[in-house]
């Protein structure tokens, strides 16, 4: 890198932090962050940190760390309804993370060009982007399972009691962000890979080792050994409500996870030489990496239940293995290696022509985009154009295209991935809650016959199932099902009927009229 090294922390937080505000705000709430912040909202409400809840139901389905981190971002904006605010704590924390990354691999390697294309590589990845900019649980664990294992070999390295302190600590955060998933998809296998390479350090330490898992374990299961002790069978019966969900639930094949190389996004030719380049590394750093990676592929691969966000730590796993093949080629750039970087100019060519004539499509047939987003987004991908075909100074070409490969991911996000997102797949946060504010005021008792979780998040308060008529003076009443049941005792006075037909009846009792 040309620039000077105390800047490279700042540049990596900034492209970071980019990455994610480009699509932060683009997409409503899905189920799962809809949970999260409905049991960050209620915590607030009723003032209770440890015991959590979701709709007024007890909640042990999932440690509460990442929902404490939302619920104060809400105390301290007084924002409990903005998405693409809330999100925000998972992505100044992934881009945090970026940056811990970065010293990590380059105390780990010894080598700033490693550790810098490595965190370059991961903060501009298709599926890091996405994780980092949703309000889930998927983010918090993974990357703190991740630098436990970062740690644990830092300590085999220079046995500094310090690292294996931090790797305790991380094991404990991830147990409290999300359960046991961490410790068994991203930590156990470096412990495996440890063994395997370097079995005399892990026999020398095999105490220090032990002793500080089973702490970080315990700290890690202090909230449900708590909850068990509080609620004991009603806590069981969550327990094995998960365990059989794992069981049965999104059962995917062996080979569910082969694909993930295209969830790397442009990084995908990368990703595929680096596999094969660095199979016959001999560095022992190396082939641990290596080794980790293959390690998580298999363990991953042999739980039934299988999501894709589930393969958040082979994209962490990867990076470091990309970061090790580019710096090996910008070394020494041979015959095969310029066969390989022209191969990915021309698709990152050919991804901006195509983003060209997506753009004016939606411009001139759909009309979807106003003039000056159109001319802004097509000035920005012809300036990346002239970049990568253009600009031939010889020594910059590896340079050239390696940014290139990351800002091409950027640049289709804030440009053809906001207009598909938003006007084709119609993903955009339509639900206006300004119309709520009225409602919440009254502060009456919601009810329904037939409800999702997503329906208590928009409408901003608990719904209560209704199992027989209501006695209140006045209710409010959400949706059409059953509802000529309560209109024998009760009377319309108000309906709220907002764009997407969700309609909220505001009922008196008759004889209180």
């Amino acid at each position: 890198m040309a620039w000077n090294e105390k800047y490279d922390k700042y540049i990596l937080f900034l492209i970071s932090l980019a990455a994610f505000l480009s699509v932060i705000w683009v997409r409503e709430a899905d189920i799962m962050e809809v949970r999260n912040f409905i049991t960050a909202r209620e915590m607030l409400k009723n003032n209770s940190w440890w015991i959590t809840t979701l709709n007024g139901n007890l909640r042990f389905e999932k440690p509460p760390l990442p929902t404490w981190i939302t619920a104060l971002w809400m105390k301290s904006l007084s924002n409990q309804s903005m998405e693409s605010i809330l999100r925000m704590p998972n992505s100044i924390f992934a881009s945090v993370f970026i940056v811990y990354f970065y010293s990590q691999i380059k105390e780990i390697f010894k080598n700033r060009n490693i550790a810098f294309l490595s965190a370059f590589v991961l903060a501009t990845n298709f599926m890091f982007i996405k994780l980092g900019a949703e309000n889930t649980w998927d983010i918090y664990v993974y990357i703190f399972s991740f630098l436990a294992g970062l740690n644990y070999f830092l300590f085999l390295e220079n046995k500094k009691l310090k690292n294996i302190v931090i790797f305790s600590i991380f094991v404990a955060l991830s147990i409290l962000s999300k359960g046991p998933v961490g410790l068994y998809s991203t930590i156990i296998p470096a412990i495996f890979v440890s063994i395997v390479i370097s079995k005399e350090k892990v026999k020398k330490n095999w105490k220090c080792i032990t002793i500080f898992l089973i702490l970080g374990i315990l700290i890690g299961s202090s909230w449900g050994l708590s909850m068990y002790f509080t609620f004991g069978e009603e806590f069981l019966r969550t327990l094995k409500k998960e365990k059989d969900t794992w069981a049965n639930s999104h059962i995917k094949g062996p080979l569910f996870y082969v694909d993930y190389i295209i969830y790397s996004g442009t990084w995908l030719v990368f990703s595929i030489a680096s596999l094969f380049y660095e199979r016959k590394n001999k560095s022992e750093k190396s082939r641990a990496f290596y080794l980790w990676h293959i390690f998580v592929f298999i363990f991953i691969s042999l739980v039934q239940m299988k999501k894709k966000r589930y393969g958040l730590p082979l994209y962490f796993t990867e990076s470091v293995l990309i970061g090790i093949f580019l710096e090996r080629i910008s070394v020494k750039l041979d015959s095969s290696s310029q066969k390989i970087l022209k191969i990915q100019k021309y698709i990152l060519l050919f991804i901006i022509i195509l983003s060209i004539l997506f753009l004016s499509y939606s411009f001139f047939v759909e009309n979807y985009i106003n003039n000056y987003f159109f001319i802004v987004a097509i000035i920005v991908n012809l300036l990346m154009f002239y970049y990568l075909y253009f600009y031939k100074r010889e020594e910059k070409y590896f340079k050239n295209i390696v940014i290139g490969t990351g800002l091409v991911l950027l640049t289709f996000n804030l440009t053809v991935a906001w207009v598909g997102d938003r006007y084709y797949l119609k993903n955009a946060e339509s639900f206006k809650k300004a119309y709520l504010e009225d409602i919440l005021v009254k502060d009456l008792p919601i009810v329904s016959s037939e409800f999702l979780i997503e329906d208590v998040w928009k409408i901003g308060g608990k719904i209560k199932k209704m199992e027989e008529i209501p006695t209140d003076e006045r209710i409010l009443y959400f949706g059409d099902k059953n509802l000529e049941k309560l209109l024998i005792n009760y009377d319309i006075v108000r309906t709220y009927n907002p764009k997407e037909n969700i309609k909220i009846y505001e009922l008196y009792r008759k004889e209180k009229i």
